[in-house]
């Protein structure tokens, strides 16, 4: 299932980048304690550069913009993005320090995250060179860089460049004017339940689709081990995952969307898309190490080879 294209797909990631620790641990803790690491990885990671990764490492050419400080953190970054052939040229250098986060991920392969950035750097409105887009066949946009990102989403919705919308936990104002703007506006279970009504990810996507919506966008929810489920021309839709042995589940939903973004940019279906975003991220989750654990594309196409599952319609939305 790689690219359908004579050329490497294009693919334009803009949001947060980051310094991952990630700590594999027993279980995480409950309540306050001391306690000892089975393995300690460092590593860069971040929604919108892990979707980058994804595109590179699935046979697309990548770039990723965002801010990123001009500090060693900074340097480290650039230089795994550039190791994983991730174009850098938009990048912003600020002032401020790079993000990192302390992640502890269990022996089920959840995982309990802590991030830092400065509010200066992600909360800002920032021109970025729109005329760009012309050169890329898909953008992605993640709901860090919120202030920024809507003038990408909105110069792609006029171009009528696919893009794709990562709606995990952010201000809800920046949830509800991003998500109308893409062409494939998918959400995070828990990002979802924060900006919309109903006792079921299905309800809330109906009630979301209803007041903010567009007819001639997809709107979805990632659902971890129960799959992926998205509303399609006034269709409900849900796909299952295939069965793996789950080790870390870390930078999964980031794998999806730079998956999916891939796949739009070859020219797939949205039952296309779903699946090919659906196995690489399941197969992300076999390995532990965050972002480093993000599959290449032969290891994509073996595994969909044997998952035989389609979409199953559920209800018209």
């Amino acid at each position: 299932m790689t690219a359908i294209m004579n050329a490497a797909p294009r693919v334009l990631c803009i949001g947060m980048a980051t310094i991952d620790h990630v700590f594999r641990l027993t279980a995480i803790p409950r309540e306050p304690t001391k306690v000892r690491a089975k393995q300690y990885v460092r590593i860069s990671g971040g929604m919108a550069a892990n979707a980058a990764v994804a595109v590179a490492r699935l046979g697309g050419a990548a770039e990723y913009w965002g801010p990123i400080g001009a500090d060693a953190n900074g340097e480290e970054i650039l230089a795994e993005l550039a190791a994983e052939r991730v174009g850098v040229s938009g990048v912003l250098r600020v002032p401020q320090p790079s993000a990192v986060s302390a992640i502890m991920v269990d022996l089920a392969g959840e995982r309990l995250v802590c991030g830092y950035s400065d509010p200066a750097t992600f909360d800002s409105d920032t021109a970025l060179p729109l005329e760009r887009l012309a050169g890329f066949d898909a953008l992605h946009v993640d709901c860090r860089w919120w202030r920024t990102g809507r003038h990408a989403l909105a110069a792609a919705r006029a171009r009528g460049l696919p893009a794709v919308f990562d709606g995990d936990l952010a201000p809800p104002e920046a949830l509800v004017e991003l998500a109308p703007l893409a062409s494939h506006a998918i959400f995070s279970e828990r990002g979802l339940a924060s900006v919309a009504a109903g006792d079921s990810p299905q309800a809330q996507l109906a009630d979301f689709a209803a007041r903010h919506g567009r007819a001639d966008a997809l709107l979805g929810v990632t659902l971890g081990a129960a799959g992926f489920v998205w509303i399609s021309e006034g269709r409900l839709w849900r796909l299952g995952v295939p069965r793996v042995e789950v080790i870390d589940t870390l930078a999964a939903g980031d794998v999806f969307h730079g998956a999916y973004a891939y796949a739009l940019a070859c020219g797939m279906d949205a039952h296309t898309c779903a699946r090919f975003a659906t196995a690489t991220a399941a197969l992300k989750c076999t390995r532990f190490g965050g972002r480093s654990g993000t599959p290449a594309d032969a290891e994509v196409d073996a595994q969909l080879a044997v998952w035989n599952e389609a979409p199953q319609a559920l209800a018209t939305a």
